[in-house]
């Protein structure tokens, strides 16, 4: 069965997704930090320094999972 990734970005509650180019997830062992890297168009402001970043991933023919908020 082939899957396909997708992902879902909210940036202070307004989905962003369709501004996405690319998105790296690192999920750190125990009491580290997760990190994400995310690329929007250019259509798109670069978040603010208090902005809340919500991410989630999974693929399109199963469904979404949280990994995380970021600040």
């Amino acid at each position: 069965m082939e899957v396909t990734p997708k992902a879902m970005i909210l940036i202070n509650g307004a989905d962003v997704t369709g501004h996405t180019e690319t998105v790296q997830f690192v999920d750190k062992e125990d009491n580290r930090a997760d990190e994400v890297t995310i690329t929007l168009d250019r259509n798109f402001a670069r978040p603010s320094y208090k902005d809340v970043v919500l991410l989630y991933l999974g693929y399109k023919e199963s469904r979404l999972y949280f990994c995380g908020k970021f600040f």
